[in-house]
């Protein structure tokens, strides 16, 4: 299993159910794209309840590489809290998420990041799908972050 230079980076706040569906996805997408990200950064100033929630929801996934940062109470805010995650980035590249982001089993991530390091970027933008229930149809197979493929016809960087 390939372990890929890439960190995601999340902050959340009292939503251990959106971590749940969040962290599921990687590990699907792990297994699916047979590969592991090299970790996921969850930054986290819930309440004592929620981080005991987050801790439990976090135990489910010993297959993800997760690094769990809790902090006091709100006290970080988002901006905060993506900024102490990226200080915690150990990788090249790392990707900022939501905690109700679902990875897309068909992104090839691997060839985003094939790329970004063939073309030296230092920025790489993507899109997401806004998806307002887990049970549609359509988040069976789109979900957030783009759709680009290995043999997919692109050139961003021209």
């Amino acid at each position: 299993m390939q372990t890929l230079d890439l960190t995601l980076l999340v902050k959340t706040f009292m939503r251990p159910e959106c971590l749940d569906n969040f962290l599921n996805s990687i590990a699907e997408y792990q297994i699916e794209w047979d590969l592991k990200f090299a970790d996921v950064v969850i930054v986290d100033d819930s309440d004592d309840e929620y981080n005991e929630k987050n801790l439990e929801v976090i135990s489910k996934y010993e297959s993800v590489n997760v690094t769990y940062k809790h902090f006091d109470f709100n006290s970080l805010g988002l901006s905060k809290g993506r900024n102490i995650g990226l200080e915690s980035t150990k990788t090249e590249y790392f990707v900022y998420c939501d905690d109700d982001f679902l990875l897309d089993k068909n992104c090839g991530i691997k060839y985003v990041l094939d790329m970004a390091k063939e073309k030296n970027l230092d920025v790489l933008a993507g899109y997401y799908r806004n998806l307002k229930s887990l049970d549609s149809d359509k988040v069976k197979n789109l979900n957030w972050i783009g759709f680009i493929q290995e043999n997919d016809e692109f050139d961003v960087c021209t």
